[in-house]
Order: C-alpha cells, then sequence, then structure tokens
C-alpha cells in the first residue's frame, strides 16, 4: 500500500448532507466508485476503576480502543494504554514500560473474546462509526468519504486519501494537500490527522515502511480527538 492520511471537516456549516458534495467532486475528477466502505471504533474502559480514577493511591483505571476498517477485513487493530504502574492491559500483548501505548493486530475472532469471555474487566464507553464510499482517483490516489455518526447521530466527515506507490512521508503530505484542496477542491476548514500524535509502540523497533497499521492509528487519532463531539 502507499501512505495515508485523514482529513476531518468539523465547521460548524458540515451536516450530514454536506458529503454529497463532497462526493461530486470526487466524481468530476476521475472518481471511479469501488463500493461501500466503513470504519467502527470501540473504546473501552478498566470495569474495576471508578470513572474519576482510583482514590485509593492505585493506578488510574486502563482503556482499549478496537478499530475495525473494511479495507482490511480480516483485522482488527486495538490500541492498549497502560496505565501508570500497570500491567499489559487486556490483550495478550508484550508487557511494556507503565503507561505507555500498544498497538496490537488481531484477527476478528479478537472482538468475540472481549464482548463475551472479558465483558465483567472491560467496559464499552465509547462506540462510532464511519460509513461512506471508497473511490480510485487514477493511477495515484484512492478516497474513502465518509459521514461519522455516534448513537445514529451525525458528528463529523471524514476523508481517507491514500497516495498509492509512496513512500515518503513528507512528499505524500504534500501531495495529499494539493490534491485535496487543488485538484479536488475540498474545503480547506478541517484538520488533517497523520497518526504521529499518540505516542505508539508498534511491537518492534524496526519499522518496515509505512503499513495498515499505521492507517489504523490515525482513525485512532480522529476518534480519540472525537472532533465535532
Amino acid at each position: 500500500m502507499g501512505i495515508t492520511g485523514l482529513f476531518v471537516l468539523q465547521d460548524a456549516s458540515i451536516t450530514a448532507t454536506s458529503i454529497s458534495t463532497l462526493h461530486d467532486k470526487v466524481l468530476k475528477n476521475y472518481g471511479k466508485v469501488l463500493g461501500r466502505w466503513s470504519v467502527d471504533y470501540k473504546l473501552f474502559r478498566e470495569s474495576a476503576a471508578p470513572a474519576g480514577g482510583r482514590g485509593d493511591g492505585k493506578p488510574a483505571p486502563a482503556f482499549f480502543s478496537q478499530i475495525f476498517i473494511s479495507s482490511f477485513p480480516d483485522d482488527v487493530f486495538c490500541l492498549v494504554d497502560e496505565a501508570p504502574g500497570a500491567g499489559a492491559g487486556p490483550l495478550p500483548v508484550e508487557a511494556g514500560q507503565p503507561g505507555r501505548k500498544v498497538l496490537a493486530v488481531f484477527d476478528r475472532g479478537i472482538d468475540s473474546i472481549v464482548s463475551l469471555k472479558l465483558q465483567n474487566m472491560w467496559v464499552l464507553r465509547q462506540s462510532m462509526r464511519a460509513d461512506g464510499t471508497s473511490y480510485q482517483c487514477g493511477a495515484d490516489y484512492k478516497v474513502c468519504l465518509a459521514n461519522v455518526t455516534q448513537t445514529g447521530l451525525f458528528k463529523f466527515v471524514v476523508a481517507e486519501v491514500e497516495c498509492v506507490n509512496e513512500t515518503d512521508m513528507d512528499s505524500a503530505r504534500e501531495r495529499i494537500r494539493a490534491f485535496l484542496f487543488d485538484t479536488l477542491a475540498f474545503p480547506t476548514e478541517g484538520r488533517f490527522f497523520w497518526g504521529d500524535t499518540l505516542n505508539v509502540y508498534h511491537g518492534t523497533d524496526e519499522r518496515e515502511g509505512f503499513t495498515k497499521a499505521d492507517t489504523a492509528v490515525q482513525y485512532l487519532e480522529v476518534f480519540r480527538a472525537r472532533p465535532g463531539a
């Protein structure tokens, strides 16, 4: 895959119907519909600790997040927030330094394990969903465009842009910005998410370039920032 970037439109003028204009902009610039596309986000909190943190000097509650991206149907991306002084969290990942965030990729079966076997340990606190359409725009770009909702209520619009066959992050960012604003004429009153603010440990010190896990981290940035909430 190439390198992706996410662009979120959360201006007060953006509504659930605004996406129709954005779809038209993509289609008018050689966009070919690839099909339906979606992302689901779930945030869980450790059930043993009170919502405001522990008042007995023990570590604050741990959290973990799940991301399901339809582009990667066999995978569940899980971000574990290790509370200071805590262990490895709810999933079988290597215990790291206290307080860090660990990203792990599992098959879809992990969702059933969490919901059925760990339900007394982890409480679902929040869920959000992006539901939209993916497009191929020439040979160089792929665009996924969706409304994001929470409990059925519109929150914001997210656009995932993949710069196909790009390997340099700085170059990809420049090209994605130019493609969105100059070619597609998207409104500029939005925010980019590149996956570089969560300080996530991917399970290895050796990185092999941009991967699907990096795209998942970008979505985790978006949903945890809760724009429009």
